[in-house]
């Protein structure tokens, strides 16, 4: 009885301390594929705000333009250009 209590409190020690390890061996970083697939996304991100932002400067720059012009000048102006 004393051996099987032996190997019992023996088994819980080393068990407790297998769970306690550090993992050192678990790799806890994203790999290559997740790397490229969080980048893709940002690229996404990336590149629709340029024109976000193209827009956004060119609303603005019609709100506080001082030209002031009447819709049928507008709409003549812009035939004769092209």
């Amino acid at each position: 009885m004393k051996a099987i209590g032996a190997i019992l409190v023996a088994l819980l020690v080393t068990g407790a301390q297998a769970m306690a390890s550090t993992g050192a061996g678990n790799d806890q970083g994203m790999g290559n594929l997740a790397t490229f697939f969080v980048a893709f996304f940002v690229l996404i991100i990336f590149f629709q705000f340029i024109p976000g932002v193209a827009l956004f400067v060119a609303m603005v720059k019609g709100i506080f333009s001082r030209e002031i012009r009447k819709p049928a000048e507008a709409v003549e102006a812009a035939r004769s250009n092209h």
